[in-house]
């Protein structure tokens, strides 16, 4: 019986046109109390309910929510306030935001679109790590760095727009993205880390560009798809098994 006053949180975030949540950065993530309120408004048949795939699906009457947080100073690379969210399925970066966190968005499963802007410079370790439903990335000019594991395990991503400013991928950034046919790297990057790209065992085509220097050890082991490759004018360091 959805009338009982323990349901009227959850019925109150239905129902609503918009919705906006303000909440300080406290101890690594939001506070607790935010964690409660999202338990308590997460209710089958009122906010969300199942899909006959078994997927959680929406019946709020607010398409977005707007998160709002401060943290009163710089918080560093250690920001876990998204991190196995899974109810999160976009999100949109602001232009002002220049580091991604380690672990920020981990394992949102839901995530199926990011939108980012110019002014990203680097994304950091495990940030999207298992975000399974992710589909295309469009990176920024501004990024110059991925770091290790970023995107690891984003089975469904199916096309990459690195940008034209990255210089770094690091260790296993996109290893096991399934998905992916298809990568073409900017002049301006330097070095592809261990793994980075290990068993996207669908892709076909890969383009290095003329900045590249050194590609890792088992960068692309596993992508057994692969047909065409063109390894740039400038390539200095081919470590073993790359290719294997």
């Amino acid at each position: 019986d959805f009338s009982h006053p323990d349901f009227d949180l959850a019925r109150q975030f239905a129902a609503a046109d918009q919705i906006v949540i303000a909440a300080p950065y406290w101890d690594m993530m939001f506070p607790a109390v935010l964690k409660t309120y999202l338990e308590n408004i997460t209710v089958s048949g009122i906010t969300f309910d199942y899909s006959e795939q078994g997927r959680p699906e929406s019946l709020c009457k607010a398409r977005q929510l707007h998160y709002v947080t401060t943290a009163g100073g710089f918080i560093g690379q250690n920001d876990f306030g998204f991190a196995y969210n899974h109810g999160l399925t976009r999100v949109e970066f602001p232009a002002s935001l220049r580091y991604l966190g380690e672990e920020a968005f981990s394992n949102g499963t839901g995530l199926v679109s990011l939108e980012f802007r110019e002014g990203l410079v680097s994304i950091g370790v495990n940030c999207f790590y298992m975000c399974e439903s992710l589909t295309g990335l469009h990176l920024p000019d501004s990024l110059e760095e991925i770091k290790d594991g970023a995107f690891y395990g984003c089975e469904k991503l199916e096309s990459l727009d690195l940008g034209e400013g990255v210089v770094s991928i690091g260790d296993a950034a996109f290893d096991g993205c399934k998905a992916l046919t298809g990568l073409h790297c900017p002049d301006s990057l330097q070095t592809i880390g261990r793994f980075a790209f290990e068993y996207c065992d669908k892709l076909k085509t890969l383009t290095l560009g003329s900045g590249l220097r050194t590609v890792s050890y088992t960068a692309f082991a596993g992508c057994t798809a692969l047909q065409t490759v063109d390894l740039g004018s400038n390539l200095t360091t081919l470590e073993q098994s790359a290719f294997s």
